[in-house]
């Protein structure tokens, strides 16, 4: 197995490269997968501009009803 920081070859059982210091997981090194972060935020944003604009749009829509 080699690392993907600095491409040193290091044993399978490794837990951290021997050169860099990188931490590696059970499946080899490999990132983890994000949770939440910037994507989780990114869609409460979207979300919540979603609810505004249906909001506006059912105003407008009643005020050009009447």
């Amino acid at each position: 197995m080699f690392c993907k920081k600095c491409g040193e070859q290091i044993p399978d059982d490794s837990v951290f490269c021997p050169k860099c210091g990188q931490a590696l997981n059970e499946t080899g090194n490999q990132e983890e997968p994000a949770t939440g972060g910037v994507q989780g935020g990114m869609q409460v944003i979207v979300f919540i501009v979603s609810i505004i604009m249906i909001i506006v749009g059912l105003f407008t829509f009643l005020d050009t009803c009447s």
